[in-house]
């Protein structure tokens, strides 16, 4: 693998790691906060840093497209329409947590508690992300 795209990039701690275990391999990050891809262009200045917007941007050039927690940042809808247009390319996803019973009665006690709260940050089960 020469090329590796990583979405939703934020504070790139694994990214990091990424260029330091292997040098040679050309990183394309992305966020969609103009702050963060400043910051990111100043951390990493060996990567392509772009502005990108998962939900309705196409994929950029890659060998493998990583989706390192950010699954809880989009609705399931906006989840599969993602995964739809990605699905015919090497895609790495690592969830940021799966949801087990405990999880979910912790979630409707906080809907219940603040009817105001953002719905970003859902967790999904096991049989949700293989879906």
């Amino acid at each position: 693998m020469q090329t590796l795209a990583s979405y939703g990039v934020g504070g790139a701690v694994l990214e990091l790691w990424l260029e330091r275990l292997r040098p040679e391999r050309q990183l394309r990050l992305t966020d969609y906060a103009p702050a963060t891809v400043e910051r990111l262009r100043e951390l990493l200045p060996s990567a392509e840093v772009t502005r990108h917007n998962l939900v309705v941007d196409p994929p950029l050039e890659a060998d493998m497209h990583l989706f390192h927690r950010i699954d809880t940042e989009l609705a399931n809808r906006e989840w599969r329409q993602v995964l739809d247009r990605f699905g015919a390319l090497p895609i790495l996803v690592v969830a940021a947590e799966v949801a087990d019973f405990s999880h979910v009665l912790a979630e409707i006690g906080v809907r219940f508690r603040r009817r105001a709260a953002s719905r970003a940050g859902w967790l999904r089960t096991q049989g949700a992300l293989e879906s």
